[in-house]
This record gives structure tokens, C-alpha cells and sequence, in this order.
């Protein structure tokens, strides 16, 4: 009935499986989440944001942030779960700010949440060869030197890539009664525990990227940024 070398050869119709999520719940050892945060994940469940995916809320309760972050990522590269979704529990977001980070296959990307303060400040430390990276006309997805990980999304090779930087060491935890490596480290007086994190990465190669389109609001004595304190653009 057809030409020869023309027969129908099978079509594919397997969707393809999207990457598996583990997203710590990590509060600062009291067991205490803001009642914003927990909206938040309920909005995202119902909206269906990670239908069709695979993940896991581990509940983690440390009081230092650093050794928090460190315990997530210990017990998520002994897991299966492809990649880690960090969402501090301080922060009010909306389901599109998750499936906007969702949508990038990129090894490490981060929304952006103001500082608790009045205006309208942002806890990122632009490239020097992009010092205003949230220019009016700049592209969504910008590449900065440091950011925040209040919601930040990780692939696993980003960790095996910070296994070979000289500062990433090995030390025991008696939490994990095991051996972690010391991927978040705060430095006394100096630089938070995110922002070595991304130095480190960038020492390495990495790029640190930030959707500027999922912009969250930060949560403490007000919601932040507080309306009226800031010129809106």
C-alpha cells in the first residue's frame, strides 16, 4: 500500500516525566511556621502548580540557618529526588511565582523577596558588568553574583559541583550522626550563609540566576514591602 522505505513507524506519546521535588520546611527550632507561609503551600497544592510531579515537605527544625540548610541538603542528596525547592518560611507567595522557578531547567535559579525595612530594598549583589540588573527593560531572568535562597531552586549537580571547592569541607553532625559537607556556612562578622553559597558556585562556574518576575513579599512585624513607603514604578 506504500511506497517502499514509507511504512508509519510508531509515534511516541509518553509525556515526559517531569523532575521530582524536595522542599524542606525549615523553621527556626521553635516548630513555628507564619500562618503566610502555610497559605501560601496550600494555594500552591490547590492550584495544581506541582501536579505531575513527585515531592516531598520534610519538616526540619534547627536554630541556626546555616546548619538548617546544611541538614536539607544532607538528607536531599541522600534521597532521589532530582531537585530542591527552598521556600524560607517567612515569605507570601502565589503559585505562579513557583511555576515561574518550575518552568526553568537551569542548575540553580532564584525568585527575590525586599529586606524587612522600610522602602523598597533587595538583598541581591548585582555583577559588576550589570549593577542594575531590574533596569526597566531588562530581560526576566538575570544573572547576578549573590542572592538570597529564601525561594530558590536547585538541580543536584549544583552539589556536586561544590563538592570540588576548597572551602567545601566534610564534618560530623550528630543531627544526622554522619558526615555532611558545610555547603551553607555563615561567616562570623562577614557574609551570610546564601551568599557564600553563591560565591562558592560562581568560584566554580556556576551561574546565579534570578527570575525577577517572581518577586515575594517578605514576613515580620508588617508584610514587606510595606505600601507607601517606596515610589511604585
Amino acid at each position: 500500500m506504500f511506497p517502499k522505505g514509507s511504512e508509519l513507524k510508531p509515534v511516541s506519546t509518553s509525556i515526559p516525566k517531569l523532575p521530582s521535588l524536595f522542599i524542606p520546611i525549615m523553621d527556626n527550632g521553635m516548630k513555628l511556621v507564619r500562618k503566610e507561609y502555610l497559605i501560601s503551600v496550600i494555594q500552591m497544592l490547590v492550584a495544581g502548580v506541582l501536579k505531575g510531579r513527585r515531592f516531598i515537605f520534610p519538616d526540619l527544625s534547627f536554630p541556626y540557618p546555616d546548619t538548617a540548610c546544611n541538614i536539607a541538603t544532607y538528607w536531599f542528596l541522600k534521597s532521589d529526588y532530582d531537585e530542591m525547592l527552598i521556600l524560607d518560611t517567612d515569605l507570601k507567595y502565589e503559585p505562579s511565582h513557583i511555576s515561574m522557578l518550575l518552568s526553568h531547567d537551569v542548575p540553580l535559579i532564584t525568585g527575590i523577596h525586599p529586606k524587612k525595612c522600610l522602602g523598597l530594598v533587595f538583598p541581591i549583589v548585582p555583577l559588576q558588568t550589570n549593577p542594575d540588573p531590574f533596569a526597566k527593560g531588562s530581560p526576566d531572568v538575570v544573572e547576578v553574583e549573590k542572592a538570597p535562597r529564601g525561594i530558590m531552586k536547585i538541580q543536584r549537580k549544583v552539589f556536586g559541583t561544590l563538592t570540588l571547592h576548597p572551602e567545601i569541607k566534610r564534618h560530623y553532625n550528630c543531627d544526622v550522626d554522619d558526615l555532611m559537607y558545610n555547603f551553607w556556612q555563615q561567616t562570623p562578622g562577614g557574609e551570610s550563609d546564601d551568599f557564600n553559597f553563591c560565591r562558592r558556585y560562581r568560584d566554580m562556574g556556576g551561574n546565579v540566576l534570578v527570575d525577577q518576575r517572581c518577586l515575594v513579599e517578605h514576613a515580620g512585624s508588617a508584610i514587606y514591602p510595606i505600601k507607601g513607603t517606596y515610589m511604585e514604578s
